[in-house]
């Protein structure tokens, strides 16, 4: 179960730090200051374009506390870069949400479902998502607060839910 742990690691590492959709920048060029002003204008241009009055309506009627645009602003980023193969058993197949909770679905191949269910497996496999989630990464904090009531990592094999994890914030009150 070792590889289940590094599979945590490493998917937590791409989730946590693999949505920055800014464009690169090449190094090594050197900008001059009417271009740096003309980019500023051009963005500014960019932001009043899009601000139609049904954008307006829809940010006015958003509730405070809705942070569905968040949510589906992170799912989405995510979407883009799966299915992931974490290791040579776990593949990160799909995330979506459900109120206000983020939900992973890892399928697993290779092994027997014996093996995986494994009481000394299941709580390795609890104890890193615990860990994970309940560091003192900023990434993670912020997750917390975008998706409150917690976290749903569900492992699949052969199209069956053989394993399931929850968390939520207060889980890590006493971490």
């Amino acid at each position: 179960m070792k590889g289940m742990k590094i599979t945590f690691v490493m998917l937590m590492g791409i989730i946590l730090f693999g949505f920055n959709n800014s464009e690169a920048k090449v190094m090594g060029t050197q900008r001059t200051g009417i271009q740096e002003n003309m980019d500023i204008v051009e963005r500014g241009q960019n932001i009043i374009a899009q601000s139609t009055p049904e954008k307006i309506k829809e940010f006015n009627e958003q509730k405070d506390g809705d942070y569905s645009f968040a949510q589906d602003s992170v799912v989405a980023g995510i979407k883009e870069k799966l299915p992931i193969v974490i290791d040579k058993f776990t593949m990160f197949n799909d995330i979506s949400k459900d109120n206000n909770k983020l939900i992973y679905k890892y399928i697993i191949k290779g092994l027997p479902k014996d093996v995986i269910l494994l009481k000394q497996n299941q709580q390795s496999v609890l104890n890193t998502i615990v860990t994970l989630y309940c560091g003192n990464d900023p990434n993670v904090e912020a997750l917390k607060l975008i998706f409150p009531n917690g976290v749903s990592h569900n492992y699949y094999l052969e199209n069956e839910k053989i394993m399931s994890f929850d968390l939520k914030p207060s889980d890590c009150d006493s971490k």
